[in-house]
């Protein structure tokens, strides 16, 4: 199951796939019990000492115990400050029983822990925020921590050196985030990204410090619970089926144009294996019932848990005979496997990134428990270069939302339901290399922090970033030593030295031109990993705000750009950056380069999303210029998208511009002119981009006067005062029993669909789908009814924009998926027929056998 859901958003814990009535009893299908013949092994509760004792890793590598109960107590999430000690969050109340009884209630904390005597294990704690409500991230940042204790994003610090926040020192600076009713679907992670800001998994923004106070910004949404990133700066995500996913350009680039929707190059799937290697039976997950979920030997077949990636870029795996093998690969939680899973990442010729499951010599994953109660939630780099892994420990780890009977006979029956408050964290280290010490960074003077920045571990090069950008701003002897390592630098250190330099502000033309002052200084531009890519990459968007102004560093873009054997990545990346150059030279650039890439639908989302509001003077660039003559592959593509979002924008003045263009186009090339091309991808793109009425069709394109010159093509599309033959589409009021249908589906959507659709029903971008105006589900009620009864999985196109995931069946009885429907067709101007339980009863036993999701091609074949 996944968050990424589509049509309807089930709201999903881990490895849930199904939704409860309140007695926990799942509705609507009959659950088998485990075979009276099958021995499932103990689970009692184990002390660490005898947990350690429970896992194999992969070889040369060994795990050290760090901290247990009594010391913390349900850890959900980590992360280490600069003087070397741990920042935890505590999710106390999370399901102190099967019904989850309690769970509301304010025990959550915010525990600090320090490593006193240096042994590398935790001696001391401090509780330094409690009473909180199911908190979920953690963040060090200007002397405090931020946090995420639903409904709220705080900002807490200790003002009187008492260890504890209380009072004033702790600050609201969002709210307003739900994550109570369904914790695992809403805001987490607070994951520091190379470009100086906070990236949320979940939702579609992040935070930035700005103008002295933290500020939301705009972000393509997606994964359920954690997120990453590697040396180039590229965020990791997943969700419970799909282990991992990498957003390999910005995603504040790919959600900038609403008009369009997400560009290409977010949310990308990175692995296609999604089976794990388990080491003991796992009957216990909720959807052991189902076909496919569980091997013959009962052991877990495809991940139902995956959650908290983590992309390795530590030193202290390595030793003298396993080298950097484990350094650069990504790992991936999976609690309902016992697990943690390992995979290789590789760079594709596209610019995506795949990845390819790497297995121990004993053909397990990574790091493997047979004890049932090992639940690795949450991964991290250390300040030692080591790996921690955060092990809530429990019996119980589904939400209440979602425990199946299946799951619920087996956590009564065998005991997995208590104790609770438990809790470990690990560290994996190489098995033959002396305790490294800890790196401290808080003592540390701008010198030494600079030249941290090319440490070969990524948690000291991330804190010494974040140290030199929230305290040495404004040191003139920072910003020297800076723009020296950007310019004579190496590695992943150079990279981000210069993203260090554009937190402090200190980018200037001299550096962005600088990088390379004299032929052969440095090595030459290639693609690939080379981190040179990288770093040009970089140089192009913090100078972004330079090249509006000095025709030097856009000249030194467009340079770069067009290197031979400069590859796709670096023309993608200045595309993205011109977008925001709103100058009459930028637009020129940009759509030069769009003309030349234009048969890749990477670049041509790249290049539209960057021209919100100016999709009109864009195609006014393509009318007029004669190097736009002649058909070649993409262009059209290209010409129909900016037309749509013209049109999706519905600006009046500007949809009038479109329409005189596209008129203008026919007059001057009739059917068969060099440029013919244009106006016709034009007025399909007019055609595209109508709005939708209350069923979902395509309806009138609406003017407050007729426009000037209609052409024949366009007449039968457009609207004006007093035009004949316009008519509106006629909604029926709901009956009685109708009503009491649409508000008990209300309160379901209120529940299961919330977070990922929105209450305005829009969806968000790289995370579900619209439901106003969807065709899905205002069409053929068997269309609906399936994918709700049965779950839809692969990719899926709406109004130009895709989404690729999975959407888990939903376990509701026929009068409540009659409900949902109904609130779903009625709700947001939505006009579509209500929907009885019985029509739900019949898709239902027309479905009866299928045990796997529908796909979009069987759908569309649906009452056909």
């Amino acid at each position: 199951m996944t968050n990424r859901t589509w049509l309807l958003c089930v709201a999903v814990s881990v490895g849930c796939s199904v939704v409860l009535g309140q007695n926990g009893d799942h509705q609507g299908e009959t659950q088998p019990d485990l075979p009276s013949s099958l021995v499932v092994p103990p689970s009692p509760a184990l002390s660490a000492e005898d947990e350690a004792r429970t896992f194999r890793v992969a070889d040369g590598l060994k795990v050290e115990l760090v901290a247990s109960e009594p010391l913390v107590e349900d850890p959900v999430a980590f992360a280490f400050d600069a003087d070397g000690s741990l920042w935890v969050v505590e999710m106390r109340g999370y399901m102190p029983d099967v019904d989850g009884k309690g769970e509301a209630e304010p025990k959550g904390r915010i525990a600090h822990l320090f490593d006193d005597d240096g042994d590398g294990k935790m001696d001391r704690r401090v509780t330094f925020l409690d009473g909180l409500v199911l908190p979920r991230a953690v963040a060090p940042t200007r002397g405090g921590v931020l946090v995420i204790a639903p409904p709220k994003l705080l900002f807490a610090r200790d003002e009187d050196g008492d260890g504890v926040a209380q009072g004033d020192e702790v600050v609201v600076v969002d709210q307003g985030l739900g994550g109570i009713a369904s914790p695992e679907h809403a805001v987490n992670a607070l994951l520091p990204t190379l470009d100086n800001a906070w990236y949320c998994a979940n939702v579609p923004w992040r935070y930035v410090w700005r103008g002295g106070k933290w500020v939301r910004e705009r972000t393509s949404a997606a994964g359920q619970w954690g997120a990453t990133k590697d040396d180039a700066g590229r965020v990791y995500t997943n969700n419970n089926s799909d282990p991992l996913r990498v957003d390999a350009v910005s995603g504040v680039y790919a959600a900038r144009n609403p008009n369009m929707g997400n560009a290409k190059g977010v949310n990308e799937r990175v692995v296609d294996d999604m089976s794990p290697r388990p080491a003991r039976m796992n009957v216990g997950v909720n959807r052991g019932y189902q076909k496919g979920q569980l091997n013959a030997d009962y052991r877990l077949a495809s991940v139902t848990g995956a959650c908290a990636p983590w992309v390795f870029r530590g030193t202290a795996m390595k030793d003298v005979e396993h080298a950097d093998e484990f350094r650069g690969n990504a790992y991936v939680c999976e609690p309902c496997g016992n697990l943690v899973l390992r995979y290789r990442l590789l760079d594709t010729p596209s610019g995506g990134v795949k990845g390819v499951p790497v297995r121990n010599r004993d053909g397990l994953d990574w790091l493997t428990s047979t004890d049932e109660r090992f639940r690795p939630v949450w991964l991290c780099d250390g300040p030692d270069g080591a790996m921690y892994v955060c092990d809530m420990y429990r019996g119980l780890i589904q939400h209440r939302l979602f425990v199946t009977s299946w799951l619920r006979k087996q956590v009564l029956a065998r005991g997995l339901e208590q104790p609770v408050g438990k809790g470990r964290i690990w560290r994996v280290v190489a098995a033959r290399r002396e305790k490294r010490k800890v790196v401290k960074l808080d003592g540390m003077g701008v010198g030494e922090l600079v030249a941290s920045l090319g440490s070969g571990d990524g948690w000291v090069r991330d804190t010494a970033q974040r140290l030199l950008v929230e305290e040495h701003d404004g040191s003139a002897e920072a910003h020297r030593l800076l723009r020296a390592m950007v310019e004579h630098g190496a590695g992943a250190g150079r990279v981000q030295a210069l993203w260090t330099l554009s937190g402090m502000g200190g980018v200037t033309k001299e550096v962005v031109c600088g990088m390379w002052p004299e032929e052969g200084t440095h090595p030459p531009l290639v693609v690939g990993q080379d981190l040179d890519t990288w770093l040009v990459m970089a140089a192009v968007v913090v100078s972004e705000g330079l090249a509006a102004k000095e025709g030097a560093v856009m000249d030194q873009w467009m340079k770069w750009a067009r290197a031979p054997g400069n590859g796709g990545r670096v023309v993608r990346a200045v595309m993205l950056s011109l977008g925001n150059v709103a100058t009459e030279r930028g637009l020129k650039e940009l759509m030069g380069l769009a003309r030349e890439t234009a048969e890749w639908e990477e670049m041509r989302s790249a290049a539209v999303s960057g021209l919100c509001g100016r999709e009109l003077d864009a195609l006014r660039v393509v009318v007029g210029g004669e190097e736009w003559s002649g058909w070649e592959r993409g262009r059209a593509e290209l010409v129909e998208m900016l037309a749509r979002c013209v049109v999706r924008e519905g600006r009046g003045d500007r949809v009038e511009g479109l329409v005189g263009l596209c008129a203008e186009g026919k007059g001057a090339e009739g059917e068969a002119g060099k440029k013919a091309w244009i106006w016709k991808a034009m007025v399909k793109g007019v055609l595209a981009g109508r709005p939708k009425d209350a069923l979902g069709g395509a309806t009138w394109v609406k003017f407050g006067r007729k426009p000037a010159v209609v052409i024949l093509e366009l007449d039968g599309v457009l609207a004006w005062p007093g035009k004949a033959g316009v008519e509106e589409l006629v909604v029926r009021e709901l009956g009685s029993e109708e009503r009491a249908r649409f508000e008990r589906g209300t309160e379901l959507y209120e529940v299961t669909c919330v977070q990922c659709h929105l209450g305005s029903g829009l969806g968000q971008t790289g995370q579900a789908p619209p439901l106003r105006g969807s065709r899905w589900m205002l069409g053929d009620v068997g269309v609906a009814a399936r994918v709700l009864l049965g779950g839809l999985k692969g990719e899926v196109e709406l109004d130009g924009e895709r989404w690729d995931g999975e959407m888990p069946a939903v376990g509701y009885g026929d009068e409540d998926v009659a409900a949902l429907l109904t609130y779903v067709r009625r709700e947001w101007g939505n006009g579509a027929e209500p929907v009885t339980a019985g029509a739900v009863a019949k898709v239902r036993e027309e479905v009866k056998e299928r045990k796997t999701p529908w796909t979009v091609k069987e759908l569309e074949g649906v009452g056909k």
